[in-house]
């Protein structure tokens, strides 16, 4: 009886943490992190790498506008977390285009921004991720940043 627990056990215990591991790292496939993630998480070397490739994301900046003036991922648009839903016109027409939400702010900044990717998701966008280290990490990694209110 005890050989068929463990046995049990060792088959049951990847499937459980598998998902989770991914969930965590952003690694597999777009929708493969559990049902409580559906969007991956990423690393400032991942976006930075996704922002050089052919195909360039839409960066998502959902800080105060204060925020965003005082320093940004060059290229990202400021969406304020809020404003996601109510304005649905600064966000791209296509529903699948490739789309990267970060803050610039720590702790709080990944709220929100986890926040701003539920709602965009209930919005129809199928194709986002979450960078939760945000600016922070960004900056800590010594990558470029850009003031003032232009992307």
């Amino acid at each position: 009886m005890f050989r068929f627990r463990l046995l049990a056990l060792l088959a049951f215990f990847p499937l459980v943490t598998a998902p989770m591991a991914m969930a965590e790292t952003g690694a597999g496939a777009h929708g493969a992190s559990a049902a409580k993630n559906p969007y991956p998480f990423m690393t400032a070397e991942m976006v930075k790498q996704e922002m050089a490739g052919a195909h360039k994301p839409v960066l998502i900046d959902v800080g105060s506008i204060q925020e965003y003036k005082s320093g940004h991922i060059p290229g990202a648009i400021n969406v304020p977390a809020p404003a996601i839903r109510m304005q649905p016109a600064r966000l791209p027409k296509d529903k699948s285009a490739r789309i990267i939400i970060y803050s610039g702010r720590e702790n709080a900044g990944r709220e929100r921004a986890q926040q701003a990717a539920r709602a965009a998701l209930s919005m129809g966008y199928t194709y986002l991720s979450v960078f939760p280290g945000g600016l922070p990490e960004w900056i800590q990694k010594k990558y470029p940043v850009k003031k003032g209110a232009k992307p």
